[in-house]
């Protein structure tokens, strides 16, 4: 790691104090924004942990709204064929 001069420090120190022509004055609130990401970062965790909780309790709802869908579909399936078979059995009683 190489570190900086005397000379250039100060020369970042200016810059960032926006007393030296250019985009200064943008560089402070740009990391006092980084600053407050990074104080935020623990409760943006913990609301990232929960929105995954949550998505987990929703894949098993929906897994299991599947599965019901599956076998009521079976279930109208069965019940289909039964119609179907008393239909023909009352057209050849007929």
């Amino acid at each position: 790691m190489e570190w900086l001069t005397d000379r250039e420090l100060d020369e970042l120190d200016a810059f960032l104090h926006g007393e030296t022509p250019g985009n200064g004055p943008t560089v402070l609130p740009m990391l006092d924004g980084l600053g407050a990401l990074l104080r935020s970062y623990p409760r943006l965790a913990h609301e990232l942990r929960a929105t995954r909780s949550e998505l987990k309790v929703l894949r098993a709802h929906v897994a299991q709204a599947s599965h019901a869908q599956q076998a009521a579909e079976r279930e109208l399936s069965i019940a289909h064929a039964r119609i179907t078979a008393l239909e023909g059995q009352l057209r050849g009683a007929a």
